[in-house]
């Protein structure tokens, strides 16, 4: 009986330590958690009320001074309790089939609850038979009628989860499945087991064990929730498009936290996400049915059931008042500001479509547009799908231009390079600003094209016009976190050059921080291979974000470009000024090569000289050109009279 107890304990602790683990989760949408965390519960009470008897059996003085009716209690309370357990345990089963996240039907539901009652019965019935109240402790649950009823409804739901099972399985990836099937199969038969063989239990023990099976390997809580606790964007998504196919009115209420990026880079990601956290923990206790989504990085959405517009404003109101008081990090406590946005679905935003669209441009807000930003604007036309068309209009007519800004070498005293810049001019949409088209182009997959559309156009133009004999060494290309980390793409380039007859030693592959952080072996073989064959690489935007000097000596990079920002910056700010004559100083100790953007003015000029800057890129030059005009440009240079003396080491 020693090792029962043991067991019970040992149980008990388990399945606390889920419980803990998995307190937060049960603010989510999804059906299958709200009943795994009920189950959770009811297994704990199992446990414990297993404990109970299990001491009692141990102390026989002090259950034959126990009144009948307690006797008759702690009996009737196991007995259900154990069976209750069963039942949960097949209703999250059933809830875990479905894909969506509405609540499981009522007929499902009488098909779970409707053993309860009649096994009710058949428990006061074998306490009646076994002699009134007065029963011994552990002589009820072998009472033929108990034993084998307990039989019967772990058969019946064991038949009921496996039907559902087999209906619903392309609902779920096969693993998840195998998991759900072993775990019903061996809770099953470890309750089967327990009733047949006396004196023994073991079924607490391994319902935990199934339990906690069930959370890290089907509910995959990493899954659903990021690093705040919150739930993932797609899960907003899923639950709304499920509200408007039901004809359900909620609201949501957008709540963007700006000085999330401030925390983040003063603190840590982690800090950061601590923020978040304590956002969302506030707004989880605004009204009863709240569930909290991470829509963005530094916004969080909000939604609720059944609320008219009143009660919304109230709710709206008190979200900003919150933010007029301290909040509280792990390390610090801190005022934060925030905007909120209300929106009353379906009468502000009439369909899913709609939902999409307004999240899309709402995303696209800055602080300065915000202000003038409103639910009506936010509905109008989709420019993000309006430019994903332009781009397929520009592969599909092969309208990309590439314009070219030119590179001046301080040793050289000439126009040595050139940054070739994609461009896009498409006769619906007009003029496509780069960067969001680069974005937009990494998200929906068509980067790599118009990546391979860049490298031949510039290996066309540099042999086409001979650029070497006219002194360009080299054309610098970007190559974006998605080009690095494609297999074999070092590979495919080194081909198109091939194919061109140009020398490697005549193109330089721009890499962003954001691609040197990526640590993918394609990513990593891609740079080793241009390296083995003569292609120099150059560290772009660096000065920028989290920069991180271990690119500089573990990554083979012939050249640095230092970020208009840090050059800028220097110019009114003495720190600033510090951290680049540094940035320099530790580039040529490195035997790096620096080009230095945006450059504009001769103070700029003079400055980079004397911090022997390599090579000068920026509008004082020139802006980015077409090819023809880049071409007349490098024939007509004149070189400016604050760099004829310079001595350009």
């Amino acid at each position: 009986m020693s090792a029962n107890v043991c067991l019970d304990v040992v149980a008990f602790a388990l399945a606390c330590l889920l419980f803990a683990a998995f307190r937060t989760k049960r603010r989510t949408g999804l059906e299958s958690y709200r009943c795994y965390y009920i189950t959770l519960l009811s297994l704990i009470v199992y446990i414990f009320l297993e404990g109970l008897t299990a001491l009692y059996v141990l102390m026989p003085s002090t259950t034959q001074r126990m009144s009948p009716v307690v006797v008759y209690g702690a009996n009737a309370s196991y007995l259900f309790i154990e069976l209750l357990f069963m039942t949960l345990f097949t209703r999250y089963l059933l809830a875990m089939a479905e894909s969506s996240s509405r609540r499981i039907s009522k007929g499902k539901m009488m098909l779970v609850y409707w053993p309860l009652l009649p096994f009710l019965a058949i428990v006061t019935a074998a306490a009646v038979k076994g002699g009134g109240l007065r029963i011994g402790l552990y002589e009820m649950r072998r009472e033929p009628l108990t034993l084998y009823s307990l039989y019967l409804f772990t058969a019946y739901y064991m038949i009921l989860t496996v039907w559902t099972g087999i209906r619903h399985h392309a609902a779920r990836e096969k693993l998840a499945v195998i998991h759900v099937a072993v775990a019903n199969f061996i809770i099953m038969m470890g309750f089967s087991a327990q009733q047949g063989i006396q004196g023994v239990r073991f079924a607490p023990f391994v319902a935990s064990l199934c339990m906690t099976d069930m959370l890290f390997t089907v509910l995959k809580p990493e899954e659903v929730y990021d690093a705040s606790d919150t739930m993932r964007r797609e899960y907003l998504l899923r639950f709304t498009a499920e509200d408007y196919g039901l004809g359900k009115s909620f609201a949501v209420f957008l709540i963007w936290v700006h000085d999330f990026n401030v925390v983040r880079e003063s603190l840590g990601r982690q800090e950061a996400d601590f923020l978040m956290k304590q956002v969302a923990d506030f707004a989880f206790y605004l009204r009863e049915g709240c569930t909290v989504f991470r829509e963005d990085k530094d916004v969080l959405a909000v939604r609720i059931h059944d609320v008219d517009r009143k009660e919304a404003e109230r709710l709206k109101r008190e979200i900003e008042q919150r933010f007029e008081s301290i909040w509280r990090l792990s390390m610090a406590e801190s005022m934060l500001s925030a905007d909120v946005m209300l929106l009353l679905c379906p009468e502000d935003v009439p369909d899913m479509d709609s939902f999409r669209r307004l999240l899309k441009n709402y995303d696209s807000l800055t602080l300065a547009t915000y202000a003038s930003a409103s639910v009506e604007s936010l509905l109008g036309e989709d420019k993000e799908e309006q430019m994903l068309e332009a781009v397929k209009r520009g592969l599909r007519d092969k309208s990309f231009e590439v314009f070219y800004q030119p590179i001046y070498s301080t040793k050289e005293k000439r126009i040595s390079a050139a940054e070739a810049l994609i461009r896009l001019f498409d006769p619906e949409y007009g003029f496509v600003p780069p960067e969001d088209m680069i974005k937009l182009a990494e998200r929906e997959g068509y980067i790599l094209e118009i990546g391979e559309i860049v490298l031949r156009k510039v290996c066309s133009f540099y042999m086409d016009n001979h650029l070497d004999e006219k002194g360009i060494d080299y054309i610098e290309v970007n190559l974006s976190a998605v080009q690095c980390a494609k297999n074999r793409l070092a590979e495919e380039f080194l081909g198109i050059m091939r194919e061109y007859g140009l020398d490697t030693a005549h193109i330089n592959f721009e890499i962003t921080e954001t691609s040197a952080m990526i640590s993918d072996n394609s990513a990593v073989d891609n740079i080793n291979c241009f390296e083995k064959h003569g292609v120099s690489l150059s560290l772009d935007d660096y000065g920028t974000g989290y920069s991180n000097i271990s690119y500089l000596y573990n990554i083979p990079f012939a050249i640095v470009k230092m970020d208009r920002s840090i050059l800028w910056s220097s110019e009114k700010n003495k720190k600033a000024e510090v951290v680049l004559k540094n940035a320099y100083s530790m580039a040529k100790r490195l035997h790096i090569h620096v080009v230095q953007e945006g450059v504009e003015t001769e103070e700029q000029i003079k400055k980079l000289l004397e911090l022997q800057c390599d090579y000068f890129q920026g509008y004082y030059f020139s802006k980015p050109v077409k090819e023809e005009d880049f071409l007349r440009y490098i024939e007509n240079f004149e070189l400016p009279e604050i760099l004829k003396d310079a001595s350009g080491k």
